[in-house]
């Protein structure tokens, strides 16, 4: 059974109808994992559990079920690990569905856009506004529109270390990061869409790399430090 195959099947036995799915072999690191025997077993069981508490929590609103069954097949098609935007909005339904204190959530909310005007759908001359959650929470209601959990500091590294491969002609290294979790996220970004550009750590690091220096511990743009360990063979081992 092929990754397509099996994860039609994980969704027809949750919502107990038909979806239309084709039987191609597409996959991605979402649909593969789901599809491992031995393989990311919690991965798998968060998952369908997941998807098992929005099915019992939306079965009274048929709307509701169906917008989940679209956004639960758009992963479907999806190619590489950018399956992020629907698993995405899944994840953040799902989290504020076990909040009781919340009220009328619902999945997905469209409306005539003048009911929100200082909206930028408003701004702009859409007609309908189309946001993908929505809930009251102490008489204030909440509008939300997931776009993708993401670490998005973390991809900015992993271009760096990626245009530094293809920068140095030494072919066996590895870098490690460390102070890259607990940190300001939007800070972070901006520190690393700086360097990005600038190039001043991917030089240090191609020193590194030439050098057989390691730890290397560099200052961002903020202030911040953060530290690499840096492992490359020793001269004459390649």
């Amino acid at each position: 059974m092929n990754d397509a195959q099996n994860y039609k099947m994980i969704i027809e036995n949750i919502f107990q109808q038909e979806v239309d799915i084709p039987d191609n072999n597409n996959s991605n690191n979402c649909i593969g994992a789901l599809n491992g025997i031995n393989n990311f077993i919690v991965f798998k069981n968060n998952f369908i559990d997941r998807l098992k508490r929005l099915s019992r929590f939306f079965k009274a609103d048929r709307e509701a079920v169906q917008n989940l069954i679209n956004t639960v097949r758009l992963i479907a098609f999806a190619k590489g690990y950018k399956w992020s935007g629907p698993y995405s909005e899944l994840v953040a339904l799902d989290f504020w569905i076990q909040y009781e204190n919340l009220i009328n959530i619902k999945y997905v909310h469209k409306g005539n856009v003048n009911n929100f005007e200082d909206s930028i759908a408003k701004k702009i001359g859409q007609q309908e506004i189309d946001l993908d959650i929505s809930f009251d929470l102490h008489f204030i209601k909440i509008f939300m529109d997931v776009k993708s959990l993401i670490p998005t500091h973390l991809e900015l590294v992993d271009n760096i270390l990626e245009k530094l491969k293809r920068e140095t002609d030494v072919e066996d290294f590895l870098i490690g990061i460390d102070d890259l979790f607990d940190v300001d996220y939007l800070q972070t970004k901006k520190d690393y869409i700086y360097e990005l550009r600038e190039g001043r750590l991917l030089e240090e690091l191609k020193k590194c790399i030439e050098n057989k220096i390691t730890p290397y511990e560099h200052t961002l743009q903020s202030g911040e430090n953060v530290n690499y360990q840096v492992n490359s063979p020793p001269l004459g081992s390649q």
